[in-house]
């Protein structure tokens, strides 16, 4: 029982005893006690209100966080776990571009060997489909940003949330391959998705953390880069 549905039964519980109240006083007589205890109403009526206000806030605030649960369930959907199955379906097909999108140590998973290709050459079609896979992820996630800044306000906000998806971008973006398919995809997308690209590409370019430690590093620079927080503002207003 969560304390929004333990506060609802509070509120109800006193409805009905104030209810009986007045019930049983339409049936006293002048100046009983039950007509003194029911003359006291106005001022119980008035606690009624304020705990009515409190029970509408704990279900707004309820309401919100059901609402960014929900947009972040679908961002983890659009964004990541279905651009990771299209990685595993297209494989074959662009084994050395999907490769490139990952750190080297990203790829060294225990008891697992990569597999090995000859073939130099990638399925076209398939790398572009994966590139605008990846910048469609982005562009999701700038937009999904602008409905956390509006849930932060009045529940809590993990930050680390948008970190982890900083940290996943930045992966990609070291992808040259990528980099390069941005710039004849960039038209395609709007202004702050095309500065968030961008702002991707020169970190990855600049720096090439060796573990996770070291990416988490990389990605608090991001996340207080004067760049970074404007595209931020852009999609909130």
């Amino acid at each position: 029982m969560n304390a929004t549905f333990f506060a609802f039964l509070i509120f109800a519980f006193i409805i009905v005893v104030v209810s009986a109240f007045i019930i049983f006083a339409s049936l006293s007589k002048p100046g009983s006690f039950l007509d003194r205890i029911t003359s006291k109403i106005p001022n119980i009526s008035t606690f009624i209100i304020a705990f009515g206000v409190i029970i509408t806030f704990l279900v707004f605030a309820v309401n919100l966080e059901s609402q960014q649960r929900d947009a972040t369930y679908k961002i983890v959907d659009r964004a990541f776990t279905n651009v990771l199955k299209e990685m595993a379906d297209y494989y074959n097909q662009c084994p050395h571009f999907i490769d490139s999108l990952f750190f080297p140590w990203q790829k060294k998973i225990p008891n697992i060997k990569p597999k090995s290709y000859n073939n130099s050459s990638d399925v076209w079609a398939a790398v572009l489909y994966i590139s605008n896979l990846i910048f469609q992820s982005w562009e999701d996630f700038l937009s999904d940003l602008s409905s956390w800044g509006n849930f932060k306000v009045a529940i809590g906000y993990n930050e680390q949330d948008e970190r982890s998806w900083l940290a996943i971008f930045l992966g990609w973006a070291q992808s040259k391959q990528l980099r390069d398919i941005f710039e004849t995809q960039r038209m395609n997308y709007r202004y702050e998705t095309i500065d968030f690209g961008d702002l991707l590409f020169e970190y990855s370019n600049k720096y090439h953390p060796k573990n996770a430690k070291e990416i988490d590093k990389v990605t608090n620079i991001i996340f207080h880069d004067p760049r970074y927080i404007n595209i931020k503002d852009r999609m909130l207003k």
